[in-house]
């Protein structure tokens, strides 16, 4: 109240100056206004060759304490999962889930999701922090657009509402190794092919524990590159309904 009052005083005195004495110059006021995290509202006016009013109004904003791509609005959360999976990760959902938790009463985060896959290590990560964070108490809707691929697909299948558009597509297929100019001995291979029996085995059992299907129908779909549509998806059990 005080600093709308004290700016009142200035442009009413400015337009009786202007009335009483036509022929002065008035000097143009000018206001900046500063918006940080932060709480209390200060007035204060600066000396120099002009005189100003600075009006610096500091307010507390949870958008900065969530990640780039998670703000909120009227009550929910929502975040963006595009292109490759590091664009939004385990790391940053686990943050936005805690900071939730621990400052706000929302409980309930949108995940816009269009993404061809990456890092099968990744996508398993942030399937297992959704699941963690369910049963915290979250709702976790996901809303798939364009593709969901590779290890994409057991983080949408994880979450605890699945829309889809229409025109969605769905892919699963086998991971595989990238390697340049590797030397490796035999036990090392057989190292990774153990590694890559985990990897598959932690794949398809969260799309079984997610959907319709058994373990041995995905590993079927997986094992020789399946494509499918949204409607084969709620046949499936992964998509709960089209939006």
């Amino acid at each position: 109240m005080k600093a709308t009052t004290v700016l009142a005083v200035i442009v009413v005195l400015v337009g009786c100056a202007a009335t009483q004495t036509p022929t002065v110059q008035t000097t143009p006021q000018e206001i900046i206004v500063k918006v940080e995290a932060a709480e209390p509202t200060k007035l204060t006016v600066e000396d120099g060759q002009k005189e100003r009013i600075v009006k610096s109004m500091e307010v507390k904003s949870h958008d900065l304490d969530l990640s780039d791509t998670t703000f909120l609005c009227k009550g929910k959360a929502y975040c963006k999962l595009s292109s490759y999976i590091s664009s939004y990760g385990a790391k940053d959902f686990w943050s936005d889930i805690l900071y939730l938790k621990e400052n706000t009463d929302v409980r309930e985060l949108h995940m816009y999701i269009n993404s061809g896959g990456g890092s099968v290590f990744a996508g398993l990560s942030l399937a297992d922090q959704i699941d963690r964070a369910e049963r915290e108490g979250f709702t976790i809707v996901a809303h798939a657009s364009g593709i969901i691929a590779s290890a994409t697909v057991p983080i949408y299948a994880s979450c605890t509402k699945r829309l889809a558009l229409e025109s969605t597509m769905w892919m699963v297929h086998e991971a595989s190794l990238f390697k340049y100019l590797a030397n490796e001995s035999s036990s090392a291979i057989r190292a990774q092919h153990e590694m890559m029996e985990l990897i598959r085995n932690r794949y398809l059992g969260i799309l079984a524990n997610n959907s319709n299907l058994q373990k041995e129908e995905w590993e079927r779909m997986e094992g020789r590159t399946t494509w499918f549509t949204t409607h084969q998806a709620i046949e499936y059990g992964i998509v709960d309904s089209i939006e």
